[in-house]
């Protein structure tokens, strides 16, 4: 049984009321677990830079070692050393970037469902509160007078 059918089985009927609690109730719910990867991807964005930065880091102190200890260090040493740096820095923008865009469209993406679903049930929560409202007229005026 799909979940919109679960939370309508839950309704049957009743008050507008009601019907609008559980609607924003399960609106709750699934937003809470679409939102639940969200965090992952931010903190996979902002990392991945520190971390290329720290390869960076010890890749130039790699070739700050070679030079202090080597009075004329070999060009192929101090290039290792310039290579990890770099491509631990290109790992982590490469890393950084794509997770950063993922963030943006999936939060957008996010926000733009979760803004329809609430649109539905407003106007499905305005539909249920005309019926019953009609309901009401409709038996008021069957009512015999006296």
């Amino acid at each position: 049984m799909n979940y919109c059918a679960k939370l309508l089985d839950s309704y049957q009927g009743n008050k507008p009321e009601i019907l609008e609690e559980i609607l924003y109730e399960g609106i709750i719910d699934f937003q809470v677990r679409l939102e639940k990867a969200l965090p992952l991807i931010a903190v996979t964005a902002a990392t991945a830079p520190l971390l290329g930065l720290l390869g960076t880091v010890t890749g130039m102190i790699d070739v700050f070692r070679q030079i202090t200890n080597f009075a004329n260090p070999e060009n192929s040493e101090l290039a290792r050393g310039i290579s990890e740096a770099l491509v631990t820095t290109k790992f982590g923008l490469i890393t950084a970037i794509p997770s950063l865009i993922a963030h943006a469209l999936l939060s957008r993406r996010l926000q733009g469902v979760i803004s329809k679903l609430e649109s539905f049930a407003a106007r499905l929560v305005h539909l249920k509160r005309e019926e019953s409202n009609q309901a009401e007229n409709e038996s008021s005026r069957n009512e015999p007078t006296g």
